[in-house]
């Protein structure tokens, strides 16, 4: 990713033909618009790490958790209720495959996190 930030910065390939040159630039500064883009182009999107994840249901905007905030995670009817630093949140996950939110409620747990229910 910073190769093609630095190759679309840099004529690192230079071409006889200065169209060319313009071309290279803008595919090598364009590949890291698509590559974080993809968090605006799904409607369903999650994307965890070791500190936190990100949850995009159905929606333009998505939520933030840290895993050290996080005090409880109930999977009851489709619906997912975090309880975060004091705060609830209640992700309606009824569009969603049975399968992928039990996968989504096993990377919570996977990720250092233990009180965890199910209720269908």
């Amino acid at each position: 990713m910073i190769v093609a930030v630095a190759i679309g910065f840099f004529e690192v390939i230079k071409f006889q033909d200065e169209f060319w040159n313009k071309a290279f630039a803008a595919a090598a500064n364009l590949f890291p618009v698509f590559y974080f883009g993809r968090v605006f182009w799904y409607k369903n999107y999650v994307q965890c790490n070791r500190r936190g994840i990100m949850i995009k249901v159905k929606s333009f905007s998505s939520t933030n958790f840290s895993f050290s905030d996080l005090n409880t995670v109930e999977l009851e009817d489709n619906k997912l209720t975090i309880k975060h630093g004091g705060k609830t949140s209640v992700l309606n996950l009824g569009h969603i495959v049975e399968k992928d939110q039990q996968k989504l409620l096993s990377l919570i747990e996977n990720h250092g996190f233990e009180s965890s229910t199910v209720t269908s």
